[in-house]
């Protein structure tokens, strides 16, 4: 689907423009498409959906402007989406600058590089805090003709005979239930998904998180031209910075998860470890630091199963990976730019919408799997094993390798085993001479190679799963059990 298609509008029901105030729900409504949570994943799906001329309804616990966890920041294939939506531009009245080169280096080796973009590409990634990016975002579902209502619970979902036909809301202004029916029911209310848990929607290869982030902003610092995304890690300690919108910079410490309330408190803690990063000391040197800074301890990854009868989970709701990539709110537009596609081809009969979603989260899964370990690996706490130290040295000796990490892998262009050939991989076993050295090879070969065999298991599983996995338990009264 093309972000820019409005194919299927019928006439006289045009974009609505402007701000719309909350309307109150009647006791039943009845949409083609109902989606909970309004931000990165929903609005987007919103957007898209309406402007395929569906009767869309996106409801939002929370009040637009309002502020999230978030690293704030979305690579190239995330940019992408936005500017096929014809939305990028208002993003970016922000002042965000676009992310145009990358200045990594891991423990010593350089692996720097500019942004590897096709001609009509946007000019980079960006990084806005999300009380904009997602009244953004809102706004532009709005404007294609998606109705949003904010301060509005759901409650549970609505079943018949297995399938989920709808959902029960409640709006802050009032106390009365409403009953929404629809056709399909998404679920992209985030990593705390309340449909996840109405649908009994699974968990697999869940991972707890070894680091947390601990961050701050700085305004009138020095800034770059053109502006570079900063990953470095030096033995143990990992520290992050990227320019943001309204002339500020995000900079950010990944300490392990028990050093993160100290940090959070201890204002020379915190620039001690940012020490780390001679490039971000300097950036920030005589630089204004706005507000206390700001933690996040536990993020566990996972995949739920993503569809079942007449429901489907989008964005965090439905896979969370380790945010040290950044790559979370890019995941969230593509999720919903290839569900658009496939919700619309299907026609939302019960049957073909049924084929299409389980073909999403084949999709899904092998779109995220490879990156969602190469983050795992990345958040470990301690240093790098030797083995990986050694590949780290090879892929920055080679130009191609080293633009390939920065400019086509990290911009999710590329998957993470693309840079692990075997000649390479064995220069680095060559390197290792000790018996000790090879027990190290050999341990982390086998943790190179795990996200490409997940992958291939979890297309595996789902391909078996049928239209039954994933299905909510009933009573004979229709109510979830």
């Amino acid at each position: 689907m093309h972000c820019g298609s409005s194919a299927g509008r019928t006439a006289g029901s045009g974009p609505v423009t402007g701000r719309r105030a909350d309307a109150a729900l009647a006791r039943h409504e009845q949409v083609d498409v109902l989606v909970v949570g309004a931000r990165c994943a929903g609005a987007i799906l919103g957007l898209l959906l309406a402007r395929q001329g569906l009767d869309v309804l996106v409801v939002d616990k929370s009040r637009f402007p309002s502020d999230r966890l978030s690293t704030h920041m979305f690579e190239l294939s995330g940019a992408s989406v936005l500017q096929r939506c014809g939305i990028l531009d208002a993003v970016l009245a922000t002042g965000a600058p676009a992310h145009q080169a990358y200045c990594m280096t891991i423990d010593g080796a350089e692996l720097s590089s500019d942004l590897v973009r096709a001609e009509d590409d946007p000019l980079g990634g960006y990084s806005v805090r999300r009380h904009q990016l997602d009244e953004k975002l809102v706004a532009g579902a709005r404007e294609a003709g998606a109705r949003i209502i904010e301060a509005c619970h759901f409650e549970d979902v609505i079943l018949r005979n297995g399938r989920v036909v709808g959902a029960r809301l409640t709006q802050q202004s009032t106390p009365t239930v409403t009953e929404v029916s629809a056709r399909l029911v998404v679920g992209a209310d985030g990593v705390r998904s309340t449909v996840a848990r109405a649908v009994g929607a699974r968990e697999y290869y869940r991972t707890e998180n070894q680091r947390g982030m601990v961050w701050a902003y700085y305004q009138d610092y020095r800034p770059e031209h053109p502006a570079r995304l900063h990953f470095h890690r030096n033995r143990d300690r990992m520290v992050f910075a990227w320019p943001s919108d309204s002339g500020l910079l995000t900079v950010i410490a990944a300490p392990p998860v028990a050093e993160v309330s100290a940090l959070r408190r201890n204002e020379a803690a915190f620039a001690e470890y940012i020490s780390a990063s001679p490039e971000i000391t300097s950036m920030i040197q005589g630089a204004d630091r706005l507000g206390a800074p700001r933690s996040a301890t536990r993020y566990p990854g996972y995949f739920r199963a993503a569809s079942g009868k007449g429901w489907v989970l989008l964005g965090d709701a439905g896979h969370f990976k380790d945010p040290i990539l950044g790559q979370g709110i890019s995941d969230a537009f593509r999720q919903a730019e290839e569900l658009a596609q496939r919700i619309a081809m299907s026609g939302l009969s019960p049957r073909p919408l049924d084929t299409a979603l389980r073909a999403w989260w084949r999709w899904r899964d092998a779109d995220a799997m490879q990156m969602y370990w190469a983050a795992y690996l990345q958040g470990r706490a301690g240093t790098l094993p030797l083995f990986e130290q050694r590949v780290v040295g090879l892929l920055a000796r080679d130009p191609a390798l080293r633009a390939r990490v920065t400019g086509l892998v990290l911009a999710h262009r590329a998957a993470p085993s693309s840079l692990l050939s075997w000649p390479l991989l064995a220069g680095a076993v060559g390197a290792a001479a000790s018996p000790a050295g090879l027990l190290s090879a050999a341990a982390s070969v086998r943790s190179l190679l795990r996200p490409v065999a997940t992958c291939l298991i979890a297309q595996a599983r789902v391909g078996r799963a049928g239209s039954g996995r994933g299905a909510v338990r009933t009573q004979r009264n229709g109510t979830r059990s």
